[in-house]
């Protein structure tokens, strides 16, 4: 089908310092999400229809990803975030060329190992302030 789209051209990168981006080594597959929650405005004279207010409310990204441990140092900043709990700029960049950029929180990191298999990792972020496209 030629509307279908490779997953390997999706790509997580994390500031290693100074601005400069590294793509996040090893992933197999990853996965965004953006919520807009409104602010309901919603009253006696909505004539019973929810309402909310124009271009207000909370908006977030959450970011998940999975793969194989292959020596990437940059494995090393995001375990590093998780553990000093501290934010960190990551870039998301999709297929259609659009770059997302936010400050983001490891809320979860995991490493598994089995004796016989390679060495895998998990990692999911969500974003703290704004986020930014381009």
């Amino acid at each position: 089908m030629s509307g279908e789209k490779s997953g390997k051209n999706f790509l997580l990168k994390v500031d290693v310092g100074g601005g400069t981006y590294e793509t996040l080594g090893g992933l197999q597959s990853k996965s965004y999400s953006l919520s807009a929650d409104g602010i309901d405005v919603t009253n006696h004279e909505s004539n019973q229809d929810q309402t909310f207010l124009d271009q207000a409310g909370v908006l977030s990204m959450s970011v998940s990803g999975s793969g194989v441990h292959n020596g990437n140092a940059n494995l090393n900043t995001v375990e590093d975030a998780c553990l000093n709990q501290s934010l960190t700029s990551f870039q998301l960049i999709d297929d259609s060329g659009r770059t997302y950029t936010a400050d983001m929180k490891v809320t979860s990191f995991e490493r598994t190992g089995d004796h016989s298999g390679a060495q895998t990792y998990s990692v999911s972020l969500d974003s703290s302030g704004g986020v930014t496209v381009s």
